[in-house]
């Protein structure tokens, strides 16, 4: 999936859409709902992910050169997935339950 992360309002259009159904039924419950916004200053919305769910950043990613994808992960397995446009909003755009954390990739090449 791609996102525009040269719009802020493209961002804020493709991932409030994307959290509010983007769980299965089961893990609905587990996780409320972001509260509406889902997007907001970075430093905002990792800070509350590490208050409410106790996540902390297990990965990060650039996509398509100028936007950040973060994973974020907590010890009972709940996750929250959010991208960040490079002025700085970041919007939650995937979050669940049950992550599972496989033995990190290594380059083969090293």
């Amino acid at each position: 999936m791609k996102v525009l992360a040269s719009s802020a309002a493209a961002l804020a259009a493709v991932a409030i859409p994307l959290a509010m159904v983007a769980q299965p039924a089961s893990t609905q419950t587990a996780q409320p709902a972001p509260q509406s916004p889902a997007c907001g200053e970075r430093q905002q919305i990792v800070a509350s992910l590490g208050m409410q769910y106790r996540e902390k950043q297990q990965a990060v990613g650039v996509v398509d050169s100028d936007t950040l994808l973060e994973v974020f992960v907590s010890g009972t397995g709940t996750w929250t997935i959010v991208a960040t446009d490079p002025e700085g909003l970041s919007c939650i755009v995937f979050f669940g339950e049950g992550w599972d954390s496989k033995i990190p990739v290594s380059d083969a090449s090293a």
